[in-house]
């Protein structure tokens, strides 16, 4: 896509898609946009189709005040072209706001792929950051001899030559860019080979197309970064920092603790955050995992993260209270989402509390200490009074 043309209220902009197919005959290339034609039979008997879509097209194309048209070379593939007028907003934009706790980062992308390219260099732009974009690991390579200051690397996994896989082993080989957090880009979703890359640590897969709510998460999360959440969660908890902690040493000794966690790296950041601390640690993957493990073996407290395949959290919490009978258990929701509305969801679903990600040592560990003195305490099912309570005044706020 490039502009074509520039007015006071409106643009052209022309458009290119190209393919790699048979190619189409100079004498049947303006043939091929009227309707039931296609270039000749043999093409309709293997390839298919009515002949009705570049008709279509073009009729469109007109209305927009634009033109369509092909370059085409036997053998060598199609290039169709179209134009298009559109009229300019009069509204101001709105400015997209910075990611949370994250200051300005010196990111490097890799992707083979001009449009992904244009896409990533715009979404860094509108979260405050700068951004050096590469098409390709080679490339990437060359600029990273000159050891530039990196603090995030964002690479595609499928490229010619040199994937992203190739590239992250050379990164880990590199005593500079060793310990550089990297989001890795795929269309394909996580699968044994990015698992395998995560476990090496400060790596984060996300699936495209790249979604720019998506992509201030994976920063976040990555980058390790804490949020300076001024909420102290849906309880009310006046324990200073110091004392919260040696008291929750003290209500944590011997406590089994069950984490529901689908990636690989917010895992390993609750893991070591946990292990100063004396209790036993079951990760599992998913909700449905969760639901199985609490079948079978009892806990004192579950973290539960909310968005997981196969079940999520609030559709575990739900199993859990209203299939299980495990009333009485806490349950800490953890979350990237912090929309008005999503911790009376956590509640709703049989959850007791509520922690936003990237996690806040002093926060989850305020929450923890909150709850497993509740459970230690607890006569009469207090937990399941507490959860019933706090539904009973999130519903009446709703209704005033």
């Amino acid at each position: 896509m490039e502009l074509e043309e520039d007015k006071e209220d409106e643009v052209c902009l022309h458009f290119a898609v190209s393919d790699t197919g048979v190619g189409i005959p100079d004498d049947r290339k303006e043939a091929i946009f009227e309707c039931f034609t296609q270039a000749d039979s043999s093409t309709t008997r293997k390839y298919g189709g009515t002949g009705l879509g570049l008709a279509i097209s073009r009729q469109l194309v007109e209305m927009m005040g634009g033109q369509i048209w092909v370059e085409s070379s036997i053998g060598k593939g199609s290039t169709f072209h179209f134009t298009a007028q559109f009229q300019l907003s009069k509204k101001e934009l709105r400015k997209q706001p910075k990611i949370d706790g994250v200051g300005q980062l010196n990111i490097l992308a890799v992707d083979d792929n001009a449009t992904n390219r244009l896409i990533l260099s715009e979404m860094f732009a509108s979260f405050g950051h700068k951004a050096v974009i590469r098409g390709s690991v080679h490339e990437a390579m060359a600029y990273l001899a000159q050891e530039p200051t990196v603090d995030l690397i964002v690479t595609d996994w499928h490229m010619p030559k040199m994937n992203g896989e190739d590239f992250i082993r050379k990164l880990r080989g590199m005593k500079k860019y060793r310990h550089v957090p990297i989001i890795l880009l795929t269309s394909v979703g996580r699968n044994q080979e990015t698992g395998e890359l995560e476990k090496s640590g400060q790596l984060l897969t996300i699936t495209k197309p790249v979604k720019r709510k998506q992509l201030a998460e994976a920063i976040s999360t990555v980058m390790g970064y804490q949020k300076n959440n001024t909420e102290s969660g849906v309880s009310n908890r006046k324990v200073t920092d110091s004392d919260n902690f040696k008291h929750l040493l003290s209500v944590s000794n011997g406590k089994r603790i069950l984490l529901a966690e689908d990636n690989l790296v917010n895992q390993k950041v609750a893991t070591a955050l946990l292990k100063k601390l004396n209790l036993e640690l079951v990760i599992v993957g998913d909700g449905q995992e969760a639901v199985d493990k609490l079948k079978t073996e009892a806990f004192d407290l579950i973290l539960m993260d909310v968005q997981m395949p196969r079940l999520d959290g609030l559709a575990a919490s739900r199993i859990i209270r209203h299939d299980l009978k495990l009333l009485d258990i806490p349950i800490i929701a953890m979350t990237a989402h912090a929309m008005k509305g999503d911790k009376e969801k956590c509640i709703a679903a049989g959850m007791n509390d509520y922690v936003s990600k990237p996690i806040n040592p002093v926060e989850l560990y305020q929450v923890m200490d909150y709850w497993l003195a509740v459970s230690d305490n607890n006569e009469q099912g207090l937990v399941e009074k507490i959860v019933e309570e706090r539904s009973s005044d999130l519903n009446s706020g709703s209704e005033s």
